[in-house]
């Protein structure tokens, strides 16, 4: 397993393999927030409309998430095989429906809108937890979409891990500690409720023909963890971005 040193100055190759992209989308988003500065004769009032914003916002919010389409690539194997092909694609449309329907912001606004803005988004998952399921929780199953801002892959088409970043304070990483097992290392160390700090989550693979993924979890600007590297129950690595289709880049392009 990785130790802390390593994972950091992994997640700082990535920040420098991605820099230009992201110098962009800070560009971008300027225009998003209404923030970009205008040359005008000193006295004008300035008065920015909310065009960029509207752009990237009313299309996602006009999605559709209480009928997704789901189908898969059809095996010529017979019968059976069909029979399979419809039970898959029935199971992931419920899936879906019902996700979106607990979500607090639906998962495909929330893709569509970054596509828009970002030119990708990164869906996570999907995610289980055991412990849910045999409580018989509705919601043990689940998956999300994340502003690639956070996230840093690494770049072709079969990435071996990913680091998600959230930017919060000490009382709200106390609260998701209740529902989350693996924040439940956090140690508050004195430090008060507003206090900000940054936590990285890590899924990845240390070995090659290894199954089932590693997980971690830490403060980014500190030296202990929340939670050491482990084995998650996810034969897979539970990331994968998408494109918007506006260009040429797909997947493995450089950014």
């Amino acid at each position: 397993m990785p130790d802390l040193d390593i994972l950091n100055q992994r997640l700082l190759n990535l920040e420098d393999y991605y820099s230009t992209l992201r110098s962009r989308w800070a560009i971008d988003q300027e225009y998003y927030d209404g923030r970009f500065e205008i040359s005008v004769p000193e006295g004008v009032t300035v008065r920015i409309p909310q065009t960029g914003r509207n752009a990237v916002d009313v299309p996602s919010t006009h999605i559709v998430t209480d009928k997704p389409v789901v189908s898969r690539r059809r095996e010529l194997h017979g019968k059976r095989s069909r029979e399979d092909d419809d039970d898959i694609e029935a199971w992931s449309q419920a899936f879906l429906v019902e996700n979106e329907e607990q979500a607090e912001t639906p998962p495909l606004h929330e893709a569509v809108k970054h596509e828009l803005n970002r030119g990708e988004v990164v869906l996570a998952g999907p995610f289980f937890s055991k412990k849910r399921w045999q409580k018989g929780e509705a919601d043990w199953l689940w998956y999300d979409a994340f502003d690639p801002v956070n996230v840093l892959m690494e770049p072709g088409p079969y990435p071996s891990q990913v680091f998600f970043q959230y930017d919060m304070c000490v009382r709200e990483v106390e609260q998701l500690a209740y529902n989350r097992e693996h924040y439940k290392g956090f140690d508050r160390r004195g430090r008060s409720e507003t206090e900000p700090t940054t936590l990285v989550e890590w899924y990845g693979y240390d070995k090659l023909g290894q199954r089932f993924c590693n997980y971690a979890c830490w403060e980014r600007y500190d030296s202990q963890w929340i939670a050491s590297p482990g084995r998650t129950g996810y034969d897979y690595l539970p990331a994968t971005k998408v494109y918007s289709g506006l260009g040429i880049r797909a997947a493995g392009a450089l950014p």
